[in-house]
């Protein structure tokens, strides 16, 4: 699969925090507020790796997260390259998303149609997410859960 390393990480995580029947702890909360920051101040995340590790961390020392982690990775891993433009959220989801914040950011598209590898789109939605109180409720809200939704249909 051809998304960057960093589109794959955080899509997974929101798809694993969707898939959550119960809360995150407060301290998982907390150090997953302090990467929506991080991803926030980031230019173009050029400090994914430190980004990435931190992430990581938090990823492997819960359990919560760490089961699902893996899996689903895999199973994005072995998604056909030729249908990973169809993991980008759409304009409408990222209206839905958005639409209290207006903070939306226009994706550009390249000849194919195709979404630019070097959009934030994911990012912004992680950012957001991960920066609220409740991550996991908030994924299951409008735009996110149609978007992840159609995610897990292509897994």
């Amino acid at each position: 699969m051809a998304l960057s390393s960093s589109d794959q990480t955080l899509l997974t995580l929101m798809l694993v925090l969707n898939s959550l029947k119960q809360s995150l702890g407060e301290k998982t909360r907390t150090r997953l507020y302090d990467i929506g920051e991080q991803i926030e101040l980031a230019s173009d995340l050029d400090d994914w790796e430190v980004i990435q590790e931190g992430l990581i961390d938090i990823i492997s020392n819960d359990l919560l997260l760490n089961g699902q982690f893996e899996e689903i990775l895999a199973k994005l891993n072995a998604l056909d390259s030729d249908r990973e433009y169809q993991l980008m959220p759409t304009q409408e989801e990222l209206t839905q998303t958005f639409a209290l914040n207006k903070e939306l950011e226009i994706r550009h598209y390249e000849i194919e149609l195709k979404p630019d590898r070097e959009s934030r789109e994911i990012a912004n939605l992680v950012r957001k997410v991960i920066k609220s109180d409740r991550p996991s409720e908030m994924t299951r809200q409008s735009g996110f859960s149609e978007w992840l939704n159609r995610i897990k249909k292509l897994l």
